[in-house]
This record gives C-alpha cells, structure tokens and sequence, in this order.
C-alpha cells in the first residue's frame, strides 16, 4: 500500500491510498521518478556517487527525475549566473548516460519560501508576497519576464544535452 498526501491548502491535506496488489496484472503506474530539486550537490559531493547512480538504475525503474528552477539563476534583471546549475547539470548528464530515456521535470526549488510572504521568483518578475500568509497581487507579476527567464533554463539545459520534458512554472496557485 503506498499512502499519499494531496495538499488542498495550508490547512487542508488529503490523504489518497493506493492498493498495488501484487498478483494481479494490468495495474498502471504513470509516473515514478527521482528528485533531485536540492540533492545534486550532495550526489556530487558523495565518495560513492556512481555506486548510488548504479543503485537508482540498476535496481529501480524511474523514467522520471524532477530537477530545480533556481531564482538564483539571475537575481539581477540581465545579469544570469547559470554556474548554480553547474552540479544539477553534470549529474544529470551522469543519469542521460545510465539512462538515455530518461526524462527532467523541472520545478522551482522550494527553499523560498513561496507560500509565505516571500515568492521563489526573481523579483524583477514577481515583487507581491507569497500565497499563504503573504498577499498575493496578480498585478504584481511581469508574465513576459517570467517567459524569457524559463527560456534561458530551458536553451541551458537543452544546450547542455539535458533537455526538460516538463515545465512546472509556478509552485501554487491562488
């Protein structure tokens, strides 16, 4: 049995349960899959980081690796520092070349807060608060800027060999 939570709201969780039953055939799983949001520094920085890359694919089937969007990436309106992805991207090529088919789903890593009044974007695209506990001003929001910068995420990592498959853009919505 695998239990999963489904968060509503800040005050409200949903639990969902999920029967896998063994014996019988045809069930379907759409997605299993790694995060490594927050953990290529650690995987690089490992002594045994290929023994852990051999275990992933070796005894574990997940065609799925959700990666991160990082505000850090230009915090400055023009100014990119694309250097923070230096481990996400060597790790992940590390995965493409145990795992060809491999897909990236990226995501804005959640270290910002993002659902209290700060927001995980630059502020040069979003300067309102957070959802929760924050006053989330849609007006605030520059959705072209937003555009150009998960453009220049998506060429870095396409040019890298590391193309995203999926794109979540925001973390919450209103």
């Amino acid at each position: 049995m695998l239990c999963v939570l489904l968060g509503g709201s800040s005050l409200q969780l949903l639990a969902a349960e999920i029967v896998l039953k063994a014996g019988a055939l045809k069930q379907k799983i759409d997605i299993v899959g790694g995060d490594m949001e927050r953990s290529a520094d650690a995987l690089v920085n490992a002594v045994n980081s290929d023994d852990i890359l051999d275990w992933y694919f070796d005894d574990i089937h997940m065609p799925y690796w959700r990666v991160g969007i990082n505000k850090k990436q230009e915090l400055i309106e023009g100014e990119a520092n694309f250097n923070i992805y230096h481990n996400q991207i060597d790790v992940m090529q590390r995965i493409k070349t145990k795992s060809p088919d491999t897909k990236f789903w990226a995501t804005l890593i959640t270290d910002y807060d993002g659902y209290g009044t700060a927001n995980n974007m630059p502020n040069w695209v979003y300067t309102g608060g957070g959802y929760n506990g924050g006053n989330y001003n849609p007006s605030a929001f520059k959705a072209a800027k937003w555009a150009r910068f998960l453009a220049d995420y998506l060429k870095l990592m396409n040019d890298n060999g590391v193309a995203i498959d999926i794109l979540s853009v925001s973390k919450k919505n209103g």
